[in-house]
């Protein structure tokens, strides 16, 4: 559940529909909502942990992209052989 709060805190944001789930949640699991509270307060504060979870999302979204295409021409090199002949 908490994991939910956090993405519809973020969701939030932009969306109206995120905002009205938050609401309806807030009011049903306060506790969870008050731990929610405390993380936005404490990653606003900290300015540079946000851009080192940034930089590292970035850098794993390159390395997922590098072994997709990597594992791609693998793949091609081995049925390559098999789809020319």
């Amino acid at each position: 559940m908490l994991f939910i709060v956090i993405g519809l805190t973020i969701l939030s944001t932009r969306y109206a529909f995120a905002q009205r789930m938050l609401a309806r949640l807030e009011k049903k699991y306060p506790d969870i909502y008050a731990k929610v509270e405390q993380l936005k307060v404490r990653f606003a504060a900290s300015k540079s942990l946000l851009v080192a979870i940034g930089t590292i999302l970035i850098v794993l979204l390159g390395v997922g992209i590098y072994l997709a295409v990597l594992g791609f021409k693998t793949a091609y090199a081995k049925i390559a052989p098999i789809l020319l002949n």
